[in-house]
């Protein structure tokens, strides 16, 4: 039987964790250093997937939305956001988290130009941004400071191919749904700050819930035997169920709710920037 968790470990990572576990299913806006700002306007929403999240003893403890819009052009937005409910609400601070990536969309495929992720509990902010300048070849991580009300630049390093986020690493490999092939590995290379870290999926047989894929992450919360996140996506790509073993704290999992909006591939392709084109993108489904 798991032990409870304390106030300030489930108001922290392991909602984090939850979160992203939808991501691996499936606020105020800085323009990119280097890259064009996102054009002005209503978005236009492509996908929105909503997910129920169960943690622990908690059902439903923090509802979360995958949302694809069109900002204008070849400019897109991705985003996951939850936020905790209830009893778990109170235990965490009231927190709240939202990951997101604007992208351009080209050759075919997404390339990230500003990625996201901010959370807040009891009041305190944090936000830490990937920004993606492809014309430098430079890749900066910058952190808000509480002290100075400002971002302020953490780190930065040559920007590779490869280095991409969750959510456009998510996108592309639902673009290229018809390579996947049981027994293969995909790695998700991320921006070496403040370590390198890699997530790797293993793709798994095609069963009839779906196909079964195995997230593996390097991460100390993760249950030590394998570290594993299991899901299970449909034949659009779709995440629809994923679960995993959190240290002490049980299981915790995600559900696709039926009232989802998919995304229409052939329509995306059909946009501005939908031709393919030579990529180096790490090994695909």
């Amino acid at each position: 039987m798991p032990s409870q968790p304390s106030p300030a470990v489930s108001g922290g990572k392991l909602l984090v964790l939850a979160l992203l576990l939808t991501v691996l299913l499936g606020w105020p806006t800085v323009a990119p250093s280097g890259a064009a700002p996102a054009p002005s306007g209503s978005p236009q929403i492509l996908e929105d997937l909503k997910y129920r999240v169960d943690l622990w003893i908690f059902n439903d403890s923090v509802p979360a939305r995958v949302v694809l819009s069109r900002l204008g052009g070849n400019h897109y937005r991705a985003s996951i956001s939850g936020q905790a409910k209830g009893i778990l609400a109170l235990l965490s601070g009231h927190f709240k988290g939202e990951y997101s990536t604007d992208m351009l969309f080209t050759g075919g495929r997404f390339r990230p130009l500003l990625y996201r992720e901010k959370t807040e509990r009891r009041g305190k902010l944090h936000v830490t941004e990937h920004r993606f300048d492809h014309e430098a070849r430079r890749v900066e991580v910058w952190k808000w400071d509480r002290g100075k009300r400002a971002m302020v630049k953490k780190w930065e390093g040559p920007l590779d191919d490869s280095l991409t986020d969750p959510l456009s690493f998510y996108y592309n490999q639902r673009l290229r749904l018809g390579e996947i092939k049981e027994g293969e590995v995909v790695r998700l290379p991320t921006v070496p700050y403040p370590k390198p870290e890699e997530v790797v999926f293993r793709v798994g047989p095609l069963t009839p819930e779906g196909r079964r894929v195995t997230i593996i992450l390097d991460d100390k919360l993760l249950e030590t035997e394998g570290r594993e996140v299991q899901a299970l996506l449909d034949q659009e790509g779709v995440a629809t169920r994923a679960w995993a073993k959190f240290l002490r704290y049980g299981q915790v999992s995600g559900t696709l709710l039926p009232e989802s909006r998919r995304l229409k591939v052939q329509e995306l392709l059909a946009a501005p920037g939908g031709t393919p084109g030579p990529t180096r993108l790490a090994r695909r489904f």
